[in-house]
């Protein structure tokens, strides 16, 4: 893996430091996941997310367009060994 050094304003640090601890992982990893899911990946190596996703039955009928939250809501405390 290549390491990268940025600087952030303090109040960004502040705030990644404070989501970070509310899902029980260091700062760094948030950045991580983060990045990595905002930085596009070239369309050589084209990322599909899930695919047939829709209505799971009562109250999932919005679970297609809320894919990604519910993702997040689902792994934003477990880290890579848990997965």
């Amino acid at each position: 893996m290549t390491e990268i050094s940025i600087e952030l304003p303090d109040d960004l640090a502040s705030r990644l430091e404070k989501a970070a601890a509310e899902r029980g992982m260091p700062a760094e990893q948030l950045a991580l996941e983060l990045l990595d899911a905002s930085v596009p990946v070239s369309s050589s190596r084209k990322r599909f997310g899930f695919v047939g996703i829709g209505d799971s039955g009562p109250g999932g009928g919005d679970i297609g367009r809320r894919h990604r939250e519910v993702i997040r809501e689902a792994y934003s405390k477990k880290t890579a060994s848990d997965v």
